[in-house]
């Protein structure tokens, strides 16, 4: 995000030279400026994010996987339901809402994504492991902590199209595959997508109850080209794990 923040100040600053003429000591405070209101952001944002938790409620029935996100299978889980739009303290005005359940072997997750003209949806990837990012979806990134555990990532498109990834070190393997199945439909009033991940995917014992792993789940809207996420991101979705959202499983 640095360099992305760095590329538009030497093009706003370029571009108030041409049309200005300001002494170079006036770029000077102007960038000075910038980058402290850009410090001043990221704490804030950071702010936001902190204290974030969900609670998975643990159920002794499997979710029946079929991208209805309905109340029947859903109604007991606890309701996230507002998302930032990504790098601004902006709530996401489409309403989206994620649930989380558990068992002994799996982490269930169902997200609802309404959308007014579903005929406009980007699902142009197919298969596995496919440009699903550029897609509209979820994405979900698990971690065991947010220290020194691999990062996971999953990404699911209102198609079904699906991708998976493991991520060491800040290195990124995408010919990582888990156990993940999911179901994903589109109906006349937006799109569902359901998963069912497995815990021997993301680590080497369950979770106990009373356990916290980091979570956060991200919606991609291609219609507005806006990326959305839970809890606030001031940077990639993948940044930061530490002040990712805690998943506490009851």
């Amino acid at each position: 995000m640095q360099k992305y923040f760095s590329k538009i100040i030497m093009k706003k600053i370029k571009t108030a030279r041409q049309c200005s003429r300001v002494p170079v000591i006036g770029f000077v405070f102007l960038l000075f400026f910038m980058c402290a209101a850009y410090a001043q952001s990221v704490d804030q944002l950071k702010a936001l994010a902190q204290g974030k938790r969900v609670t998975a409620k643990r159920i002794s029935t499997s979710v029946t996987l079929d991208g209805k996100v309905t109340r029947a299978e859903w109604g007991n889980a606890e309701r996230i339901d507002v998302f930032w739009v990504i790098k601004t303290d902006k709530i996401l005005q489409k309403n989206t809402r994620a649930y989380l359940l558990y068992d002994s072997d799996n982490l269930y997750i169902g997200m609802s994504c309404f959308e007014a003209d579903t005929a406009k949806l980007k699902t142009s990837a197919t298969g596995r492991d496919g440009k699903v990012w550029e897609d509209d979806g979820v994405e979900i990134f698990i971690a065991e902590n947010g220290s020194t555990a691999p990062l996971f990532q999953f990404i699911v498109s209102a198609r079904n199209a699906l991708f998976d990834g493991k991520n060491t070190g800040g290195k990124l393997d995408m010919g990582w595959n888990g156990g993940i199945q999911s179901a994903a439909q589109v109906f006349s009033d937006g799109y569902g997508v359901e998963v069912i991940i497995p815990f021997s995917d993301i680590s080497s014992s369950p979770p106990r109850s009373g356990s916290t792993w980091k979570i956060k789940l991200c919606r991609n809207d291609k219609i507005n080209v806006s990326h959305n996420s839970w809890p606030v991101t001031w940077a990639g979705y993948i940044s930061d794990p530490p002040y990712w959202g805690d998943l506490i499983f009851e």
